[in-house]
């Protein structure tokens, strides 16, 4: 039986960064990956990351992929 290929799938770390008041991931050379844009970010488990837009009651929920794009759009 083979492991199933997602499930073994290895991803280079990404490293939240807070600037300027906002996160974005960087990689292990210090490079930006995905640009601080967001108001709260977690770390990334199996390809994608929580990320926060918008502040207290404006506050929306929503998941990336490592190259930054929405792969669930922010709800509240």
């Amino acid at each position: 039986m083979q492991p199933n290929a997602a499930a073994s799938k290895t991803y280079e770390r990404l490293y939240r960064i807070f600037v300027k008041e906002k996160w974005g991931y960087i990689d292990k050379s210090g490079g930006f990956v995905i640009s601080a844009r967001f108001q709260g970010a977690y770390r990334f488990v199996d390809g994608v990351a929580e990320v926060i837009k918008g502040y207290n009651a404006d506050a929306r929920w929503g998941y990336i992929d490592r190259t930054g794009k929405w792969v669930w759009k922010p709800t509240k």
